[in-house]
């Protein structure tokens, strides 16, 4: 069963999924595709991927984000708020 995370260990793993450039799967819109987290504010998540992944998002898509970190699997959903 899966367990909820305080604000501070958010803020402490994504940070550091960043810094360390861990791979993160995302999965939505009937696609699936590696990216990374570059970077992570308490606003925003920023993923990057091949240009080319992105074809099929829109604004607003809803987006699941899963990824190991040290052997734990993580995960969390989030909307796409826009593409560069």
């Amino acid at each position: 069963m899966g367990v909820g995370l305080g604000r501070i260990e958010k803020e402490f793993i994504l940070k550091a999924v960043s810094e360390k450039e861990m791979p993160v799967t995302l999965y939505g819109h009937k696609r699936e595709f590696q990216a990374l987290i570059t970077g992570y504010d308490d606003d925003k998540v920023t993923i990057e991927a091949d240009d080319t992944l992105w074809e099929d998002f829109s604004t607003n898509d809803p987006v699941s984000v899963f990824f190991s970190y040290y052997g734990h699997f993580m995960t969390f959903s989030t909307d796409v708020r826009y593409i560069q």
